[in-house]
Order: structure tokens, then C-alpha cells, then sequence
């Protein structure tokens, strides 16, 4: 910059309305596949990487998702492998589409994609399957074991559903002794060898380890402008 001003000359960006204000950032991504590095490690979802967009950079953690054609609601993915594309969920100031995207970590270029929106109320979900084995199957209903520890827990998920990977469905009826056991009904006679199934979702948020900087540089928590200017907001 201070070659620019000696030679009379200095770059000047202004920022449209909201771009003051910080939010969760939606991007569609593309892992960068590098040819040179056959090795190359997957980009796990909240590892810091370094975000520039424009003439904005900052160190954010983003979660990485599928994204959904339909709804609002898109599946947690624990790595972006490389040449694989998703979405990028990450704090930061407000960007608008379709601005470009360049994710950094340790230096090198990791992946790149363009901005879709910012939006703090789509819904990314982690997916968990708890799973047991049956223990004894008689017609419709079957005894099942190793999906929970204690008879609480069986009353806990008593109103939720289950499936088995013969695409069968279940409902629990009731616990069985003190060791989890519980008793299920199904709506077609079940194999021994099947497997219960009982999916649970969780929604997950992106990690935020630093404030962004307006100015483009990176700083410190209590360095940063929002820390004195209360316009400067998270909404």
C-alpha cells in the first residue's frame, strides 16, 4: 500500500449495505485436487483454514455439508475428500453472491467455490446410527440387545422409530430387564441375522476462533473494530 501511495496511486473498495456486520456464510466449494501430491489429506470439517474473499481474509473453521436440491436441511459431512464438492458453512462478514472463494491451510491452496448466501437459519444435521442385534424373532416381534445400557434409555426413544437393513420398520414396545434389552414390533417377520437400526440427528454450528477484520488483515480477539463499534453486530 505504501508503494501504491508513493507512486500516487492507492486502491479504495467500499462496502455495500450489511457487509459491516457478521453472519453464517454459505458457499459451494470444490476440494482443490493436486496432481503433485498423491498424499494429499482430506480438509476435516472445523480445522482452521484461512478464508480470503476479495480483498477480505480472516481464519475461520468451516463445516462442510452436502448440498441439498431440495429444503433447507443438509447432511453433515466430517471431510471434503479431494475433487469431492459440497458446502462450506462458516463465520464471517456478510459476502454476497456470487463472490469468489479461496480456503488456505498451512499456506496452501485447499479449495476454492463462490459464495450462495448468508443465512444463519439453514440447518446443517449430523447423522449418528445406533444400532442392535436381535436377540430372539418370533413372527412380527423380536427381542433386541447391544442398542442401549439401561432401561431409561429404551423409554427415552420408546416414540421414535426404527428401521433394520432389510428395509423393515419397528416400534419399541417395552425394556427388557435391567441391561437394555427391549422388545420391538415390527410390520414384517425379521431374520435373525438382520440388523435394528435407530437414526439420530444432531444440528451442528461452525467454529469461530477469531473475530474478522474489516481491513483485511487478520486480528485478535479485543484488536478487532467490532469490539469498539457496536453497529459492527452478529445477526
Amino acid at each position: 500500500a505504501a508503494a501504491h501511495l508513493r507512486r500516487g496511486v492507492a486502491p479504495l473498495v467500499s462496502l455495500l449495505r450489511h457487509e459491516n456486520r457478521l453472519s453464517v456464510l454459505h458457499f459451494a466449494v470444490r476440494r482443490f485436487d493436486d496432481p503433485d501430491d498423491p498424499d494429499d489429506e482430506p480438509l476435516a470439517s472445523k480445522e482452521e483454514v484461512e478464508v480470503r474473499v476479495g480483498f477480505r481474509r480472516w481464519t475461520a473453521r468451516p463445516v462442510y455439508s452436502q448440498q441439498a436440491l431440495v429444503g433447507r436441511k443438509h447432511k453433515f459431512e466430517r471431510f471434503l475428500r479431494p475433487a469431492d464438492h459440497g458446502l462450506a458453512s462458516l463465520f464471517g462478514p456478510v459476502t454476497f453472491a456470487p463472490a469468489p472463494l479461496f480456503l488456505f491451510r498451512r499456506g496452501a491452496l485447499v479449495a476454492l467455490g463462490s459464495a450462495i448466501d448468508a443465512d444463519p437459519n439453514r440447518i446443517l444435521l449430523k447423522r449418528v446410527l445406533l444400532t442392535g442385534v436381535p436377540l430372539r424373532t418370533h413372527k412380527r416381534k423380536a427381542v433386541v440387545k447391544r442398542m442401549f445400557h439401561n432401561p431409561d434409555d429404551v423409554r427415552f426413544y420408546k416414540p421414535a422409530q426404527l428401521t433394520t437393513k432389510h428395509g423393515l420398520t419397528a416400534n419399541i414396545t417395552e425394556p427388557l430387564g435391567t441391561h437394555g434389552h427391549f422388545k420391538i414390533a415390527l410390520n414384517r417377520p425379521m431374520r435373525q441375522s438382520d440388523t435394528v437400526m435407530l437414526a439420530l440427528y444432531k444440528r451442528v454450528f461452525p467454529k469461530f476462533p477469531r473475530p474478522p477484520s474489516d481491513d483485511g488483515l487478520d486480528r485478535r480477539p479485543g484488536d478487532s473494530p467490532r469490539d469498539q463499534d457496536p453497529d459492527l453486530a452478529v445477526f
